[in-house]
C-alpha cells in the first residue's frame, strides 16, 4: 500500500534482465518494475494469473455456477465448423490466442456461459495519470478490465477477415458472431495493490446473493449475518491470492532475472528488516487509500 520495499533495499538500481528484444529496466525502491518489466524469463506473472483464475473460479462453482476454465474451443469450434468454401484458411496461433477467455461461467439457467477474461495490472504509468482513490473506485483497473470487450471484438474481426476474405466492411462475420452470442465479454482485473475492476466486485454481490440463504440455514444464523461471512469468506480466497501472488512475483524476478542462476545457484530473498533511517532511494508514494480486493463494498 504505497510503502517502501525492504526486498529491494540491497539491490536498488541493479539490472533486471530480460531475454529477446524485451526491453530491460533497473530495481526501484517500491519494487514496482519487478512486475512492469516484461520479457523476463518464464514470464513468472502467468502463475499469478492462474493462482487468480483458480480461485475465481472455486468460488463460482461454490456458488452452483456452471465453469469452464481456459475453453479453448468455445468460440473458435463452433465458429469454424462452417462448409466450404467459407472458410479458406486456417486460424493464426497468435490471433486464436486472443479468442482464447480465462473462464467462461454462469448460473444453472443462464443458457450460454459468460465470457471473462483476467488482466494483472503492475504498478504502471496508468496509476500516475489516473490515481485510484476512494471515491474514484479504482478507475485504473476499472478503466483495464472495460478494454477486454473491445479487444475480443478487435480479435475476431481480424480473423472474420482472413477466413471469409469477401466479407464487406460492416458485415459480422463467424467468429464475431459467435462472440456476440455471448454477450460482453467481461475483463476482470487486478492492480498492484489488490485492487479489483467493477466486474468482480459484481461477481462477488451475485455469489453472496447465492449463497446466503442456503449458508444461514447450514450455520444456523440469520441471512444477514450468513452474507456477511459468506462474503469475508469470498475477499479472503481471491484477494489473498492477488496480494501474495504479487509478492511472489517480485521475489521469483529478482531471483532470476536480477541475482540471476549463473551467480547464486539457489539464490533466495527474504525481506530485509532494518531500523535505520531510510534514505530517500525510493520513488514518491502513490494518492492513497485504494481499494484492495478485500475492502470491496
Amino acid at each position: 500500500m504505497g510503502v517502501a520495499s525492504p526486498l529491494c533495499k540491497n539491490v536498488l538500481g541493479h539490472s533486471i534482465q530480460t531475454v529477446g528484444r524485451s526491453r530491460g529496466g533497473c530495481v526501484d525502491g517500491m519494487g514496482y518494475n519487478l512486475t512492469t518489466v516484461w520479457g523476463v524469463e518464464k514470464q513468472p506473472r502467468y502463475t499469478l494469473h492462474n493462482a487468480i483464475a483458480s480461485a475465481i473460479a472455486e468460488e463460482a462453482k461454490l456458488a452452483g455456477w456452471h465453469v469452464r476454465e481456459t475453453p479453448e474451443d468455445i468460440l473458435v469450434a463452433d465458429a469454424t465448423a462452417q462448409p466450404a468454401p467459407i472458410l479458406t484458411t486456417e486460424i493464426p496461433g497468435d490471433l486464436r490466442k486472443k479468442l482464447i477467455p480465462d473462464i467462461a461461467m454462469g448460473p444453472p439457467e443462464q443458457e450460454r456461459p459468460r465470457l471473462y477474461d483476467i488482466k494483472t495490472l503492475g504498478n504502471t504509468q496508468q496509476y500516475m495519470r489516473s490515481p485510484s482513490t476512494v471515491l474514484q473506485q479504482c478507475h485504473v483497473v476499472d478503466e483495464r478490465g472495460s478494454q477486454v470487450n473491445h479487444e475480443y471484438q478487435e480479435a475476431a474481426r481480424r480473423i472474420d477477415r482472413q477466413l471469409q476474405p469477401d466479407l464487406a466492411p460492416n458485415e459480422r462475420g463467424a467468429m464475431e458472431s459467435k462472440l456476440r452470442q455471448h454477450g460482453e465479454v467481461k475483463g476482470l482485473a487486478f492492480g498492484f495493490y489488490s485492487e479489483a475492476s467493477s466486474d468482480m466486485r459484481d461477481l462477488i454481490r451475485y455469489w453472496v446473493q447465492a449463497r446466503a440463504e442456503p449458508s444461514a440455514r447450514a450455520m444456523g444464523m440469520d441471512v444477514t449475518q450468513a452474507a456477511n461471512w459468506v462474503r469475508r469468506g469470498i475477499l479472503y480466497s481471491i484477494g489473498m491470492r492477488v496480494a501474495i501472488g504479487w509478492a511472489r512475483l517480485k521475489i521469483k524476478v529478482l531471483n532470476s532475472a536480477v541475482l540471476g542462476r549463473a551467480r547464486r545457484p539457489h539464490p533466495r530473498i527474504t525481506p530485509i528488516i532494518d531500523s535505520a533511517p531510510e534514505m530517500n532511494y525510493y520513488l514518491p508514494p502513490l494518492p492513497l487509500p485504494l481499494i484492495p480486493v478485500g475492502a470491496v463494498c
